[in-house]
């Protein structure tokens, strides 16, 4: 069967996120050629594998794997059609590219791959699948929160106090934990936050960047509150709301989702409903675009290159961006032969390498992005998190240190496009992970 498998169990989440539809975090209204002529080609190999036409719903799938070369689910779904026309040798090259990633699936309950069932190369593979569901990795519970309806992205911490932020999007707030432990509403009602999303600490200037949002998954949506965005920035020291950039234009769909802190202290933004990036320098104090690219399709996490000259940003459909930032020209990272990009959420640097967390592929996980020493290009992925109980949704995260800290339950399912608890699920109390780097 051809499968749609890594859209996504997160519905609300993907559709918070405008990330829906039949491939792997696609934007609805995404205008990418690319993504826009392999979503066509999948959807005419559905039709011609439901007409039973194999040969077409191969043709189809490798003009739609031409243009998505990194895209698991498109390539197992070839291997399968390869499987069912008799190729063995390149259904089994295929489907062990898959395997390799270290992703999840489950070919040998799939009737596309019965003429391979008997096959060792076929029987190894599937041991392969098995074996990525083992649990990579030590990460420990740093923090316990009993409300498990937070719905929480943002993570931020405050070298100076010692004081870990948590951003709420369902209750639209901010939380502060301190180093004794205790947990403390940080913001305030009349602060006006939508639901809160990426999270920045800048502590020379005793500053806290916050990305917030209005999206029904929060309490209290109004339909006038529709595409409303803004950055917020707060007095560390006086847990007090300096002031509110709000973003004017609200005729096309728009969510902050994360932001990066520059060198020299200027803000970053990235909009995952628009291709766009904002920023807020510190000479003019004010919203501005900073980059606007055809090429962006639902952009997520940013972090910069060491030297400040390159701002990285991971675009949950096509991998990750690297940006210069004297020119302003986005810059698709090659991929990698045996690893997949797509589905990141958080992006940060530690060191010399890129640390991402990848949140609609199976199994959810963080992963470590090495770096060559010009930051050019990645060399290889290892995957530093994968396949623990408390973690099935992680959202975003903070390096502190040689540490990643980062929600590993976010819990967006258990609330339906509308903002109503999807029937039949229940929360559990929000569980922050801390590994070590």
């Amino acid at each position: 069967m051809i499968t749609t498998f890594i859209p996504t169990t997160r519905v609300s989440r993907a559709i918070a996120l405008a990330l829906f539809m039949v491939l792997i975090g696609e934007p609805v209204k995404a205008q990418v050629p690319e993504i826009q002529k392999s979503r066509q080609y999948v959807q005419s190999a559905v039709k011609a594998h439901k007409e039973k036409d194999y040969t077409s719903t191969r043709s189809y799938l490798q003009q739609a794997v031409e243009l998505r070369p990194d895209h698991p689910t498109l390539l197992y779904n070839l291997s399968g059609i390869n499987a069912l026309l008799g190729n063995e040798s390149e259904a089994d090259g295929l489907l062990q590219r898959v395997a390799s990633m270290g992703l999840i699936y489950t070919p040998e309950t799939d009737d596309d791959f019965a003429p391979l069932k008997k096959t060792k190369a076929f029987q190894s593979i599937v041991e392969t699948f098995h074996r990525n569901r083992r649990p990579i990795g030590n990460p420990t519970i740093a923090y316990t929160l009993p409300s498990g309806d937070l719905i929480a992205e943002g993570l931020a911490y405050d070298p100076v106090s010692m004081t870990m932020f948590v951003g709420s999007v369902r209750k639209r707030q901010i939380l502060s934990i301190g180093k004794d432990g205790v947990i403390k509403e940080f913001s305030r009602g009349q602060d006006g936050l939508w639901g809160v999303f990426g999270m920045k600490v800048d502590p020379k200037t005793r500053v806290l960047w916050v990305c917030t949002a209005a999206l029904p998954q929060m309490e209290g949506y109004q339909e006038s509150d529709q595409f409303r965005v803004a950055v917020c920035k707060y007095d560390l020291d006086k847990k007090a709301l300096l002031k509110k950039y709000e973003l004017a234009d609200r005729t096309k769909p728009h969510l902050f989702g994360d932001l990066a802190l520059s060198p020299e202290g200027d803000i970053f933004v990235s909009d995952s409903r628009s291709p766009h990036i904002y920023t807020i320098s510190k000479q003019k104090d004010s919203l501005v675009l900073f980059l606007e690219s055809s090429s962006f399709a639902s952009l997520q996490g940013m972090e910069f290159s060491p030297d400040g000259k390159t701002l990285f940003v991971a675009d949950y459909s096509r991998g990750i961006f690297s940006v210069d930032m004297k020119t302003r020209q986005p810059s698709l990272l090659p991929h990698l032969p045996n690893a997949t990009l797509l589905s990141i959420d958080g992006l940060y640097r530690h060191g010399k390498n890129l640390i991402a967390i990848q949140n609609d592929i199976r199994p959810r996980r963080v992963v470590r992005l090495i770096m060559s020493e010009d930051f050019r290009n990645i060399l290889r992925l290892e995957t530093v998190n994968a396949n623990h109980s408390e973690f099935f949704d992680p959202t975003l995260g903070v390096v502190v240190g040689d540490d990643l800290f980062y929600n590993a339950n976010g819990q967006w399912e258990v609330f339906d496009d509308k903002g109503m608890r999807v029937e039949g699920t229940g929360t559990k109390a929000h569980v922050i992970f801390r590994t070590a780097l």
